[in-house]
């Protein structure tokens, strides 16, 4: 069964749910009535190239559902402060019981309001981390092992499209399928060699590999 890709989390009064590029709250009012929000979130992961490496993306991953949840509480928390206006109205006496609940809501709203100042300041770090990263990824290369499998791809591909590296095709037209092949790919992925790519296209070289085809140049 395909996955729907929606989570959610459950909010002051309500719950939230996401999935893709939006999320939407609904809140239960102090007069029953259920408010529902509808937003856009635009992944700032999906901008920076070193989020979408393995462990990395699960980093960024769940600081996004951390920024998203605190923001849906705020939201959420702010309909107790509605409550707590219609109380000081004349008729809308709480008794004790009520009262200290308010309150103990009202001193949840404090935390989550400080936990917003951390999330603000950690997406600050986050962006300074974030551009240090990009550099480091920028420099690297494939290891050994992913050099060889490369290669292997590479002349499996070439086996393929001369019928067998045993045929007469194979030995007079190799070393110039090898010479095309890799020279599109330097163009392509903007290295020097293929031993010099950068890891974060290794899956994209492979498939370039695979529906490569020979062009006189």
């Amino acid at each position: 069964m395909k996955s729907s890709n929606i989570g959610g989390q459950a909010v002051m009064e309500g719950i939230m749910m996401r999935s893709g590029d939006q999320y939407s709250i609904g809140v239960r009012k102090p007069d029953g009535e259920i408010e529902v929000k509808v937003e856009p979130y635009r992944s700032w992961a999906k901008d920076s190239s070193i989020w979408k490496l393995p462990v990395f993306r699960g980093v960024a991953s769940f600081f996004e559902s951390l920024v998203v949840g605190i923001r849906c509480l705020m939201y959420s928390a702010s309909f107790i402060e509605d409550e707590e206006e219609d109380a000081k109205k004349p008729g809308k006496e709480k008794t004790e019981e009520q009262k200290e609940t308010l309150h103990n809501d009202l001193g949840l709203t404090g935390r989550i309001e400080g936990m917003q100042v951390q999330i603000n300041a950690m997406e600050d770090l986050l962006g300074e981390q974030t551009e240090m990263l990009n550099k480091m990824v920028e420099n690297m290369t494939l290891s050994t092992r992913q050099q060889q499998k490369l290669y292997k791809a590479a002349k499996d591909r070439i086996n393929k499209l001369l019928d067998g590296a045993h045929g007469t095709k194979y030995k007079c037209y190799s070393k110039s399928y090898f010479i095309n092949m890799w020279n599109e790919l330097k163009e392509k992925f903007g290295c020097s060699s293929y031993k010099d790519l950068n890891p974060m296209y290794y899956n994209e070289a492979f498939d370039f590999i695979a529906e490569w085809e020979y062009i006189e140049r």
